[in-house]
């Protein structure tokens, strides 16, 4: 059996440290302008109003580690869009 473990980890070490694999059986990705508009405020508007000690919660993801690849569960919507993010402000 598996091990679960929780642990909190900065977006962008998320991103970069990983290769991701979303397997076959998980749902296309369906975010429309609608959902990553209220991503891209959500997070535009935490940084504008951040003190020190505030940390975004992104949410939680839920991956399994096979043959060097990260296999995302839960979080693929969330992950393929700030990606999507990240290639366009690139």
């Amino acid at each position: 059996m598996a091990e679960l473990r929780a642990e909190a980890n900065t977006i962008a070490n998320y991103l970069s440290k990983n290769h991701f694999l979303i397997p076959m059986y998980q749902r296309n990705y369906v975010w429309g302008e609608d959902e990553c508009g209220q991503l891209w405020d959500d997070i535009y508007h935490f940084y504008k109003n951040k003190t020190d000690d505030d940390e975004y919660f992104l949410g939680s993801m839920v991956i399994y580690a096979e043959n060097k690849v990260q296999n995302i569960i839960d979080g693929q919507q969330r992950t393929t869009t700030l990606l999507l993010l990240i290639r366009a402000l690139l």
